[in-house]
């Protein structure tokens, strides 16, 4: 009951989204070179057992790294642009909660998220990025962002 209460809200909230500040993973900062780096892999039981340490998810730990290197990225290429926190698009399962492992087939959807990257202390920014997802988890965007997507999917031929 409540998502259909929200409804209106979240799609309100989704058509009103504004830019993110300017920053350097911005098309206008054509000057900033772009670098590929390699890193020796790690281990995901590693990543898994920091996520459990800290109450969180691999996902969370995962996002919250992102968000560091893009921290550090941007402090080492503009260090007269101040940091702040951006808006990135991640993919989400939208497989029924009994399908999953069953069937191996695409079935995700994109929502919105912000990335904590003006947080300067790491554990803040890890409380910070674990808040944001759980209220995509548990909120009502994410159901009424998956509603949309199928809706508007399934009316294409």
């Amino acid at each position: 009951l409540s998502i259909f209460v929200c409804f209106p809200f979240v799609v309100a909230g989704i058509l009103m989204m504004r830019d993110d500040p300017p920053n350097i993973f911005r098309r206008r900062f054509k000057e900033v070179p772009k670098k590929l780096v390699y890193a020796k892999a790690g281990k995901v039981s590693d990543v898994k057992f920091v996520g459990k340490v800290l109450g969180g998810t691999i996902n969370d730990v995962i996002t919250t790294a992102l968000a560091g290197a893009m921290r550090r990225f941007q402090m080492e290429q503009r260090k007269d642009m101040r940091v702040r926190d951006m808006t990135i698009i991640i993919p989400i399962s939208t497989r029924d909660p009994h399908e999953k492992g069953v069937v191996l087939n695409n079935q995700v959807a994109s929502v919105f998220l912000k990335l904590p990257v003006s947080e300067e202390n790491r554990l803040k920014r890890f409380k910070k990025t674990k808040k944001y997802m759980d209220s995509l988890k548990y909120g009502p965007t994410m159901p009424i962002f998956i509603f949309l997507i199928k809706v508007f999917l399934g009316a294409l031929p």
